[in-house]
């Protein structure tokens, strides 16, 4: 919810200035200051000022996943074989980055046991970006449509990670601006993330005269 600011003496609401950032907008890691402007008819400012921050690999997603596997029976031509421990049953949830050593034992009438032990293993997902652009500078006499190809990544079994991005290709910068422009990928609770700069320069065009 953006801060509203209202004139006491018109009781009118007043717009503020456009802050750097706005509701919904992705925001790179690390501390973002948010300052909003508001001025009225006859002159008065205030303002309202905070500090986003944004902490790497603290990204809604998931750390535990539940696994499931066709559980092992035991079978005696002769006697009832019962289930005596089952240390992880299947459907449990695990964490990941561990590995849990899965044990059930048997037992029949008589007394003979044999036992089935497996290792399940839950590995974090590894984000690999593939094209992050190098730093952007051109120059322009006025605001500037700034083209760029789009960064790609993908984890370690080969699936494409969607990103979430500040800015798009084609978006307009004004001639002097030096923009973060910031790609997020988010795997699960696991980020990665693609930050480059776009600068637009001032255009100038000289006139030789040969008089």
């Amino acid at each position: 919810m953006e801060p509203v600011g209202t004139d006491p003496f018109f009781g009118t609401e007043v717009t503020p200035f456009p802050p750097p950032f706005v509701p919904g907008q992705i925001l790179p890691i690390g501390s973002s200051e948010i300052l909003y402007i508001f001025q009225s008819a006859a002159g008065g400012i205030a303002t309202c000022q905070f500090v986003v921050e944004v902490i790497p690999g603290t990204s809604p997603g998931i750390n535990s996943v539940p696994i499931t596997w066709m559980e092992p029976i035991a079978i005696d031509i002769s006697q009832m074989v019962s289930l005596l421990f089952r240390s992880e049953a299947s459907g449990t949830t695990f964490d990941i980055g561990t590995t849990t050593l899965v044990t059930y034992q048997f037992a029949d009438e008589a007394g003979n046991a044999a036992s089935c032990e497996f290792f399940v293993t839950i590995e974090p997902i590894v984000i690999e970006i593939l094209n992050c652009p190098e730093d952007i500078e051109i120059l322009g006499t006025a605001s500037t449509a700034v083209l760029w190809t789009p960064p790609t990544a993908i984890d370690q079994f080969g699936t494409t990670i969607m990103p979430s991005s500040s800015h798009n290709p084609g978006d307009v910068f004004d001639v002097g601006e030096v923009v973060s422009v910031t790609y997020l990928f988010f795997s699960g609770s696991v980020t990665a993330e693609c930050v480059f700069t776009v600068s637009v320069g001032k255009y100038f065009k000289f006139v030789y005269d040969s008089k």
